[in-house]
């Protein structure tokens, strides 16, 4: 038996979203939940603080061993 397709309604477009980017990168944004610009940043700053992250000192030995 042959799937069928479903269309979903789409949502609400967010405003505060680049005027330049691609429509399709608006709709595949919208429906990964980013509304605004702010969450599209990929400064360091943005990122988050290395101490709130968990097992940072295993993954970093684990990633320094694979290097080796």
């Amino acid at each position: 038996m042959a799937e069928r397709i479903r269309r979903r309604t789409p949502a609400a477009l967010p405003e505060d979203l680049p005027p330049d980017l691609h429509p399709v990168l608006r709709r595949v944004y919208a429906r990964r939940g980013v509304a605004s610009a702010e969450e599209l940043d990929l400064r360091l700053a943005r990122l988050a603080p290395p101490a709130g992250m968990a097992d940072l000192e295993a993954a970093g030995e684990a990633l320094a061993g694979a290097l080796r």
